[in-house]
């Protein structure tokens, strides 16, 4: 009787346990499927979600990989690592290829201002690509039109800043936007071309990890690449401690974590801060608690 008893008390506290996990915050699913799917010309996606979940219209997580717009891929560790992560707790998470162009060569001083330009609206346009193909085909995919979020790293994140930053610029006008509503941004080692053109209008909750000593993609105001404002590829970025003003400006939520020592690691690094990524999603994002944070942070312990 005694082990009746026990046994039934374990199935209630685990039944219990199960109840009280939380959509978006916890893990409440364990097999996360990838499918790979064609969005445009021959650029692919992977698509991460749970095949049993019946919930519809859910938050989409668009992840773009970095690579200094001449390498890296949708599907490397990093990527796969955060799209499992996300999928488990009830996102529908989309990591994208896009158009390198400029493969096997530089993106440096030595690159032209007026190619980097192309590159950065090229690669805004295949961004947008990606969201109309799984927004305007949102019921096969089950995600909400109205509920998309950006996460980018090093080219990536420029790229998802630029597109929502940009998008009133006169050169940016020249992309098909879909109707689909930009809900929240994460940047891994991200920048800007123009913070003048973040409005009220387009700002949104932001996220950001960013190493104060980077040299390629700046903290605040700085050329990218450090590049000599005489040199070819000279552009200026505005950096997170730029944007973040911006955005306390517009009474708009951000979160700046910033590495006091650190470089363009953190293009890397930030993806091991999925507690921090959660938390912002959830509470910042979905449920709209205002946050106006700059802290300090270190490398992961495996980097230190």
């Amino acid at each position: 009787m005694n082990t009746y008893f026990s046994t039934l008390l374990i199935f209630l506290f685990g039944l219990n346990s199960c109840f009280s996990q939380t959509r978006y915050k916890d893990d409440i699913f364990s097999d996360v499927r990838i499918r790979t799917l064609v969005y445009a010309d021959t650029l692919k996606l992977d698509f991460y979600d749970v095949k049993k979940d019946r919930e519809e219209l859910k938050p989409l997580v668009i992840i773009v990989h970095g690579g200094g717009f001449v390498a890296g891929q949708r599907n490397g560790g990093d990527e796969k690592g955060l799209g499992r992560a996300l999928a488990k707790k009830g996102y529908a998470v989309a990591s994208i290829d896009y158009r390198l162009s400029q493969r096997k060569q530089s993106f440096g001083c030595d690159y032209r201002t007026s190619q980097k330009m192309r590159t950065y609206l090229e690669t805004a346009a295949d961004l947008n690509k990606s969201i109309w193909y799984l927004t305007n085909y949102y019921k096969s995919f089950n995600v909400d039109p109205n509920n998309v979020i950006l996460v980018g790293s090093s080219a990536g994140a420029e790229m998802v800043l630029n597109a929502v930053i940009m998008k009133n610029h006169y050169l940016f006008k020249t992309i098909y936007y879909s109707d689909a509503k930009i809900k929240g941004i994460i940047s891994f080692s991200g920048a800007t071309l123009n913070n003048d053109y973040l409005t009220k209008e387009n700002a949104v909750p932001m996220l950001f990890f960013h190493g104060k000593l980077d040299a390629k993609v700046p903290y605040a105001l700085a050329a990218h690449h450090n590049c000599n404002e005489r040199s070819d590829g000279y552009v200026l970025l505005d950096g997170p401690k730029i944007i973040t003003q911006r955005l306390k400006e517009l009474n708009e939520s951000y979160s700046l974590y910033v590495d006091l020592e650190g470089g363009h690691n953190w293009a890397e690094w930030g993806y091991s801060y999925k507690d921090i990524i959660t938390n912002f999603l959830y509470e910042n994002v979905l449920h709209g608690v205002k946050i106006q944070t700059i802290e300090t942070i270190s490398p992961p312990p495996s980097k230190k």
